[in-house]
């Protein structure tokens, strides 16, 4: 488990423009190695970017530390080339079908947002379809050798596609926690047909929060940030209001504030007065409630991730921590498909 504070320590060493290297010290302390303080920044996928950040600076490291962090970015930028072309691939043949498509999260940031693709960890290929074209776009897929991964809900609006290793998820909407709107959704992918801007983008990171319960890697936070400084909030805000992900966005914001020190410009949210406090403890039931009910409150719509959240009784000392967190039902399927 990662402790609360090698996390906050691991986040603040890059929330800046530059590394902070006294807050990177002071993890490794924390963690007790850097071997150990290699494996969290691998778990948070900070790695690859905290390698683009040191290149050309001497840093008071051990040797292998270093070496690996390069390693790493090498490795990530060959697998994001090599997706991406896969992606050019099926993305001429929807549109040869008259399919248009759209990259999303990390096949789309890694390349639009990054100063390198190499920053960027991903572990697939995320496509973006009207719904009117769900269906017609995954027979695309099947033709193409890929196979749908059985045992998906009914209300997800994606569906795991495999092909030799290779994963592609597609989706029609990328609001899995709330009921998806099929006329908001074919809407807000008309506007962005053309390509995604970056407060679409900041919307799907939102969404991706929500359908994860918030307690993603640290890379996802900063990415948020990264995303917050170039939307305009009076573009935003409407877009986040129709997709019912107004105080979402803004709980997005204050656990990334909580961990890398940083302002945005999405407001303040007094939400982490709940989570904010020492000593999480996922037997405490009663603590526990008060998390779930802390996620409720996180959502426009919270009648829809009730059941959800009382499921997950030690879900704040998992957001902070990243630990006992059991394995999201799509990634427990693709590893059955492997």
């Amino acid at each position: 488990m990662i402790s609360v504070s090698a996390r906050r320590l691991v986040a603040r060493a890059l929330g800046g423009d530059a590394v902070d290297v006294g807050a990177l010290v002071a993890a490794r302390r924390a963690c007790g190695s850097w071997r150990r303080l290699g494996e969290i920044l691998r778990e948070e996928r900070l790695a690859p970017l905290l390698a683009y950040r040191l290149r050309g600076r001497d840093f008071p490291a051990d040797r292998k530390f270093v070496a690996g962090l390069r390693a790493l970015a090498r490795e990530v930028l060959a697998a994001n080339l090599l997706r991406w072309k896969s992606y050019e691939g099926l993305h001429r043949k929807l549109a040869a079908a008259g399919i248009p498509a759209l990259p999303i999260k990390g096949i789309d940031v890694a390349f639009a947002s990054y100063p390198t693709p190499a920053c960027r960890p991903m572990t697939d290929i995320d496509l973006l379809v009207a719904p009117e074209d769900f269906e017609g776009a995954g027979t695309v897929l099947v033709k193409e050798g890929f196979s749908p991964i059985p045992g998906e809900r009914p209300w997800w609006p994606s569906t795991t596609f495999m092909r030799d290793g290779e994963t592609a998820d597609l989706h029609w909407s990328p609001a899995a926690a709330l009921p998806p709107r099929r006329e908001t959704a074919s809407r807000t992918f008309r506007e962005n047909v053309n390509g995604p801007g970056d407060e679409f983008r900041l919307l799907v990171s939102v969404c991706h929060h929500q359908n994860h319960f918030f307690s993603l890697p640290l890379l996802d936070f900063y990415e948020a940030l990264m995303l917050a400084g170039r939307v305009s909030w009076p573009r935003y805000w409407p877009l986040a209001r129709r997709w019912g992900a107004l105080r979402a966005t803004r709980f997005v914001f204050a656990l990334a504030r909580f961990f890398f020190g940083r302002g945005s410009t999405a407001g303040k949210f007094g939400i982490l007065k709940t989570l904010a406090r020492p000593a999480f403890s996922g037997a405490d039931v009663g603590r526990g409630r008060r998390a779930a009910a802390v996620y409720v409150l996180s959502l426009d719509n919270p009648a829809a991730a009730l059941a959800w959240s009382m499921r997950r009784l030690n879900w704040t000392r998992q957001i902070l921590t990243r630990g006992s967190s059991a394995k999201s039902f799509s990634m427990s399927k693709k590893e059955k498909a492997l």
